[in-house]
């Protein structure tokens, strides 16, 4: 896996896509060709996602692995994304990354942003905002529907998984956050490998 400590937090995310597919029925988690391919087996292309363990030295390189991808996803016919960090890509690439991708028919989802810290801050709370954690099904499908505005995405791919009973283990904890009754913020914390990984969505 990649070492560098600007590319932390994707590290962090292909592990949490890794419980993701791991609690899921029937998902899967598969390493080849220096690729983590998280599978859910269904509709669902929010699990059903293909990251870079490696940094790529060009663009003959990257295209080879995005060959690799879309070769398994159409295998399965289903749809899919793939996540490249910035920091696994040479930056003299970077204008050319739709271009590369494009070739294979593939467009710009979204864009991300991730960060690594040692240590937080200490705790501030909004005075209107009053975070509670989620404790029943009801605030599970609030987690999942803000995810999905926030992300512009239809809610059932985010409701499918969090909705799950398996996904909310001793080592995930989720909050919601309210404002005058109404929900408009949310966080999931996962805890792996001794570190804590941090997914915060507003609506």
């Amino acid at each position: 896996m990649l070492t560098s400590e600007t590319f932390a937090s994707n590290q962090q995310f292909i592990n949490a896509w890794n419980y993701f597919a791991s609690v899921c029925p029937q998902g899967k988690v598969l390493e080849a060709n220096e690729l983590v391919i998280t599978w859910r087996g269904t509709e669902n292309f929010f699990i059903n996602a293909v990251f870079l363990t490696k940094p790529v030295r060009d663009e003959a390189e990257l295209e080879t692995k995005i060959k690799v991808a879309v070769d398994y996803a159409k295998k399965r016919n289903q749809p899919w994304w793939m996540i490249v960090a910035e920091d696994s890509i040479p930056e003299f690439l970077s204008p050319q990354l739709d271009e590369v991708f494009a070739r294979q028919e593939l467009v710009s989802l979204s864009r991300m942003t991730g960060m690594a810290t040692d240590q937080l801050l200490p705790t501030t709370h909004h005075s209107q905002l009053n975070c509670v954690s989620v404790n029943n099904l009801e605030m599970r499908q609030t987690v999942a529907d803000i995810n999905a505005i926030s992300s512009n995405l239809p809610p059932a791919p985010f409701r499918e998984i969090l909705e799950l009973d398996q996904f909310w283990q001793e080592t995930v904890f989720g909050t919601v956050g309210y404002v005058e009754n109404q929900p408009v913020s949310t966080a999931i914390t996962f805890l792996v490998n001794d570190e804590a990984y941090f997914q915060t969505y507003t609506c």
